[in-house]
């Protein structure tokens, strides 16, 4: 898409406005304030310009969000890069799927809250044609392709919307301890003996990832 040139910035003798580093400023915005004290305004003092000066690369504040959520997506930040096909292993393809968004939304500060807001774009429908192409030729019908890569994107989604908004800190493991500690809990207490409370995030969702592939391999 061939940036905008905003007139405004052109007349005050700053370099123009481009489309991109507008996003780029928004996503840095965002991290600083959180989603929901981002406004056009707070973004045109930001950037040093008047608030019209963005209606002429952004029409609203949805737009705006939309192209924050595709840059997010794409942004070379995070050390994953977008899943490739190879061949016809389909797990392997979800798993990369799964852990390249979940490393893309833990790279920014309300990552999980902008793409809900987000509209659909093409970025993610490429991603979810590609996704059903693997599925499918794997020998899933539509239907259960449909069903299998919603249900690894609301996994994906909610796993680090928990993550970025209730971070496990020191003070509510220790709480979390002392109650099991001092509660009839038998299955938990058991449970605990073998599996660390809190998990590593990592691993953790890892783990529910391969119950959700396990339960579509039994299926297929």
């Amino acid at each position: 898409m061939v940036s905008k040139t905003s007139h405004t910035d052109t007349e005050s003798g700053r370099a123009p406005l481009q489309r991109d580093s507008i996003v780029q400023t928004a996503l840095a915005l965002m991290n600083d304030i959180g989603l929901d004290a981002l406004s056009l305004r707070r973004l045109a003092d930001d950037l040093h310009v008047q608030a019209p000066a963005l209606y002429w690369h952004f029409k609203n504040k949805q737009e705006l969000l939309n192209e924050m959520a595709t840059a997010m997506l794409t942004s070379p930040r995070h050390a994953a890069t977008p899943p490739e096909l190879i061949g016809n292993d389909w797990q392997t393809w979800l798993l990369r799927l799964a852990n390249f968004m979940r490393d893309a939304l833990l790279q920014y500060r309300d990552g999980v809250r902008l793409l809900a807001v987000a509209e659909v774009s093409t970025v993610s429908i490429q991603f979810m044609d590609m996704s059903l192409g693997v599925l499918v030729r794997a020998g899933f019908n539509h239907k259960s392709a449909m069903v299998a890569i919603s249900t690894i994107v609301n996994y994906t989604m909610g796993f680090t919307f928990e993550e970025q908004v209730s971070p496990k800190g020191p003070g509510a493991i220790e709480a979390f301890h002392t109650l099991v500690a001092t509660t009839d809990l038998p299955y938990l207490k058991a449970a605990f003996i073998t599996v660390p409370a809190p998990m590593e995030s990592a691993e953790e969702f890892s783990l529910g990832l391969q119950l959700i592939i396990a339960g579509m391999k039994a299926q297929l």
